[in-house]
């Protein structure tokens, strides 16, 4: 199985271009597996609710997406995360992979 990260660029490109189809369509995807945590949730909540963004995306687009990440994806905690690999690198030894909350360590 492949663990990807969507960047929240790569949110706002999807809604832009109309191809929130594609997405679905990843999420459904039983070889891939799409990690998020609470920190790119909220930059994606952020910037799809610029004005920039707002007049060129519908607002239920805006909320399909933002329920597509909560709903389908695995979530980390981001903190607890970084926190395991700076901790096992300096004793030399493998994290282990990305795991859903509440504790990836």
């Amino acid at each position: 199985m492949y663990k990807i990260i969507i960047d929240t660029n790569l949110w706002i490109s999807y809604l832009l271009g109309k191809k929130l189809i594609k997405l679905k369509d990843l999420f459904l995807n039983e070889k891939v597996s799409v990690i998020t945590c609470q920190e790119l949730i909220e930059e994606f909540v952020d910037v799809s609710s610029r004005n920039y963004i707002t007049k060129y995306v519908e607002k239920k687009n805006i909320l399909e997406t933002l329920d597509l990440m909560k709903e389908f994806s695995v979530q980390v905690q981001l903190g607890s995360y970084l926190s395991c690999l700076n901790q096992n690198y300096q004793n030399n030894e493998k994290c282990p992979s990305i795991k859903p909350l509440p504790s990836v360590c």
